[in-house]
């Protein structure tokens, strides 16, 4: 399929079938990413709780107030750091589809706009980052 077939307008189906295919591919990258974290769950929450074990009193220990809160805790933290760090490849898709679906006049806004929202994206996931773990 050349460019110029890529270009034309294409029935709405065929816009569904690529983003059912798009973000099947994201959810796919999430996944992988969370089983690469899972094995690292209860040290990625260890270093992530350890400023605020410090800051508990003399002899004093966080508790779990449920009794699945000892696994689902480091289970759900393993899997939003998975979405933040799949976060990227989300815009990326998003970006992709979009600059396929709107005709050539409307990409110079998409690639103004989307690109750089992604480098504050980014910027900013790595300032809250510095300032957790001052």
């Amino acid at each position: 399929m050349s460019t110029e077939d890529k270009d034309q307008e294409q029935p709405l189906i065929s816009h569904l079938v690529e983003l059912r295919q798009r973000l099947m591919r994201s959810v796919l990258a999430v996944l992988l990413i969370f089983l690469a974290l899972f094995y690292f769950a209860n040290d990625l929450y260890l270093f992530v709780s350890a400023p605020l074990t410090a800051l508990l009193p003399e002899g004093t220990s966080m508790i779990a107030t449920d009794v699945t809160s000892p696994f689902f805790a480091p289970f759900k933290l393993a899997l939003v750091v998975s979405l933040g760090l799949a976060m990227p490849i989300y815009c990326i898709r998003l970006g992709r589809l979009l600059h396929r679906v709107f005709i050539a006049m409307k990409r110079n806004w998409l690639s103004l706009y989307c690109y750089p929202a992604l480098s504050c994206f980014m910027q900013g996931l790595r300032l809250r980052t510095l300032s957790c773990f001052r």
